[in-house]
């Protein structure tokens, strides 16, 4: 049993179970670039949320620096690509944005 507790997602995702903290990857790389967190570093304590039961990860597309505002999706993919067994354990919770300059 994970040391978080779960629940259900609603409508027709019902079958998905998350745990009730959810795991926010933001300040691994909202960052001057020169101090984000290494990417081993980051991997393991993703990796350590979610054999906690933190399996909701939340990231964006604008969890980076202006210069790299995807940076945290690529970290993501990065970690998937190292330990892809963590694909079927976790649920990618994404937002977007838009550009309202003018």
């Amino acid at each position: 049993m994970s040391p978080i507790p779960t629940i259900p997602l609603g409508g027709s995702a019902s079958h998905i179970n998350i745990g009730r903290v959810a795991f926010g990857c933001m300040g691994m790389t909202w960052c001057d670039p020169s101090l984000r967190t290494p990417d081993q570093q980051a991997f393991e304590t993703i990796k350590a949320a979610v054999d906690s039961g933190s399996n909701l990860l939340n990231s964006s597309a604008f969890y980076g620096p202006q210069s790299d505002p995807y940076a945290n999706l690529a970290l993501l993919r990065r970690f998937y690509e190292a330990y892809p067994e963590y694909k079927d354990k976790t649920v990618l919770s994404v937002k977007g944005g838009c550009n309202v300059e003018k």
